[in-house]
């Protein structure tokens, strides 16, 4: 493993942040786990909500229902809940 990942006496952050790229790869090369969600979701609009990097993920998970499992998702940063700022609808 890389220098500072798991098991090198480093963080448990640093290694999550370390292990990023090949988990990411791993659950981008089967997209089957997001179309059965959406499946389950057909015809129901869905909102992702998160904040800060949970929210960079609520976008991605937006993308994957409303892109290759077509259900409409959107994914909202928690203080547009009033307001409707920031809410984004994302497009395949």
């Amino acid at each position: 493993m890389a220098e500072g990942g798991a098991g090198s006496g480093g963080s448990a952050m640093r290694a999550a942040i370390w292990a990023q790229p090949a988990e990411l790869r791993r659950l981008l090369a089967d997209l089957e786990p997001a179309r059965a969600a959406a499946g389950k979701l057909r015809g129901r609009p869905v909102r992702l909500v998160g904040i800060g990097t949970s929210w960079h993920a609520a976008q991605h998970g937006a993308w994957l229902l409303a892109g290759p499992a077509s259900t409409p998702a959107r994914s909202t940063p928690p203080t547009s809940r009033r307001t409707g700022a920031g809410s984004q609808t994302a497009r395949p």
